[in-house]
């Protein structure tokens, strides 16, 4: 999960960019950084909640995992079309 985050998040540092720069956007660019804002703090909420999930017994660790996992794939769908992004983070 940890390289899908990472690559999550160089995708939102890439959006806060061209929020920036004034690059046309069909929200324009203050509602371009804010969502790049709502969508780092969830990753930073899912980062968290797997972390916290190391004390839980293995079967409820796993699960709280699969269901971190599958949200930051969801999050991730927008850029499949990147060249970095793995067929394997597909939803």
């Amino acid at each position: 999960m940890d390289e899908l985050i990472a690559f999550l998040r160089e995708r939102l540092d890439e959006d806060e960019r061209a929020a920036q720069a004034g690059h046309p956007t069909r929200r324009g660019p203050d509602r371009e950084l804010r969502e790049v804002e709502a969508k780092r703090r969830i990753l930073d909420e899912l980062e968290s909640f797997v972390a916290d999930a190391e004390y839980l017994p293995q079967d409820e660790r796993n699960a709280d995992t699969a269901t971190a996992f599958g949200i930051v794939r969801l999050l991730a769908m927008p850029y499949d079309d990147h060249d970095d992004f793995r067929e394997e983070w597909k939803p």
